[in-house]
């Protein structure tokens, strides 16, 4: 068999119950959908919003945002796949595909809405399109793209996406290796957008895409079973190497890759690259006087892989902010924490965190463990000739670090408060919580369409200024 004639065998057969993964998919459900309700209240994800209630009809599938609107399911999960990605709250795992929530939960919230689907429906075809994303990545040659410009999340997401979408509609192996294949044709999105909204755009492109081609595959539409590891297939045009037995092999393994290699769930909405420095940062306001007139200069040294992402020293945009390392790190020495508000389009920058990060070196360095997850050692020089320092291997929501359920539940609350208030946001979390046992999508998403409309309850703590 082909790689994708593998992937729908496995999708076709897929049924878990495996508790402790339902309950990993199920959190990232919940803070997916957070992210998005915290999202779909900023600036460009307004635009999109905006865009698609110009350009399209209505339809059956929620648009979220400050006006909520009905929109066809392609289109409504466009637009919020933009929103739960512009905060880059969103989770992301060590397996090589990104962030592997945010190309399916768009994809499977449009759809449940459309064909009533139940709560079980919707998480299991959640599950399976992050299942996919991150076992497909195991064949690439290093587990990631080290050396690409190829954004992981948009190169490996569409195959999520068109993952759940072909589960979700039932679609038969024939039909599954069609969607897939058609999928290998509409893969990308570079790294050269991050730290702008050109990021975002292409997440919510490729919902969109997932949703049409599994369409396209139940009308009847084929494509090449071979389309990925073909002489002109996929593999060859956006990996250096991929082990094609490998990546086979994957779809055999049993245990699920939500528990194993894990799903890291984040507590800053900032680049992954720089959460090890934030923890830092945080640490060492706790152990010392950290103002600004006290600190001489700071060290940052990173491993390769974060000092490629760290876009640039003294940032001009919340979006540059989160793909700043001495910005989040100087929030965070001066401060003690670092907050959704601070990065939100409708706040400013903190004059304050851009003048210390003048004074903080970003260097590129490789003597940390070699399973470190974007590493960070950070040296504070003080004005008095001392010196503090902390090196961080796995940052906060790492699974060897994982959030508490506390802090997952008050990260949800943040997220959603703004959208639908304080209290709206903790019966949402319960509502949640029962999704398996909820006959029809509708019954959850009617709820939150009458919660926006009707505007929070009050202002959210914590969010704006």
């Amino acid at each position: 068999m082909t790689i994708l004639e593998t992937v729908s065998q496995y999708i076709c057969n897929r049924r878990t119950e495996e508790e402790e993964a339902r309950r990993i998919g199920l959190d990232c459900l919940r803070d997916t959908l957070g992210c998005m309700l915290l999202g779909c209240q900023e600036g460009d994800a307004g635009k999109v919003i905006h865009y698609v209630k110009a350009c399209h009809s209505p339809g059956q599938a929620l648009v979220y945002g400050r006006k909520p609107f009905r929109a066809d399911a392609a289109s409504a999960a466009f637009a919020n796949g933009v929103s739960a990605h512009c905060c880059d709250f969103d989770d992301m795992t060590g397996a090589g595909c990104g962030h592997p929530s945010i190309p399916v939960l768009p994809v499977v919230l449009a759809l449940g809405e459309v064909y009533h689907k139940p709560g079980r429906e919707i998480l299991d075809s959640y599950m399976t399109g992050m299942e996919v994303s991150m076992r497909l990545a195991k064949g690439v040659l290093g587990g990631s793209f080290p050396a690409s410009a190829w954004n992981p999340t948009t190169v490996m997401g569409i195959f999520g996406a068109t993952a759940a979408a072909a589960q979700l509609l039932k679609l038969d192996r024939q039909q599954t290796c069609a969607a897939l294949g058609m999928a290998t044709c509409e893969a990308g999105g570079t790294r050269g957008n991050y730290g702008t909204s050109g990021k975002n755009i292409a997440v919510g492109h490729l919902c969109m895409k997932g949703i049409r081609c599994a369409w396209l595959a139940r009308e009847g539409i084929q494509a090449a079973a071979d389309s990925f590891e073909s002489r002109n297939g996929f593999i060859h045009c956006y990996v250096k190497g991929y082990d094609v037995e490998a990546g086979k092999q994957a779809f055999t393994e049993k245990n699920s890759f939500l528990i194993t290699p894990g799903i890291i769930q984040k507590p800053y909405p900032t680049c992954r690259s720089n959460h090890n420095g934030i923890d830092g940062a945080v640490w060492l306001h706790g152990q010392a006087d950290c103002s600004s007139d006290r600190i001489q200069r700071v060290e940052c040294l990173v491993d390769p892989a974060s000092f490629r992402l760290d876009g640039c020293q003294i940032p001009h945009s919340p979006e540059e902010a989160k793909f700043s390392t001495a910005y989040c790190v100087a929030l965070g020495l001066l401060y003690g924490k670092v907050e959704a508000r601070q990065f939100l389009e409708s706040g400013v920058l903190d004059e304050g965190a851009r003048a210390l990060a003048a004074r903080i070196q970003v260097t590129e360095s490789r003597d940390f463990l070699l399973d470190a997850s974007f590493p960070c050692r950070v040296r504070v020089y003080f004005t008095d000739g001392s010196c503090k320092e902390y090196l961080g291997e796995y940052a906060s929501g790492d699974p060897r670090k994982p959030l508490s359920a506390g802090e997952r539940q008050e990260k949800f609350r943040t997220c959603v408060a703004g959208a639908l208030g304080e209290a709206a946001a903790g019966e949402l979390y319960q509502r949640l919580e029962g999704l398996e046992d909820c006959p029809d999508l509708n019954r959850i998403t009617e709820w939150i369409y009458g919660k926006q409309e009707a505007g929070p309850a009050c202002e959210p703590s914590g969010l704006r200024k």
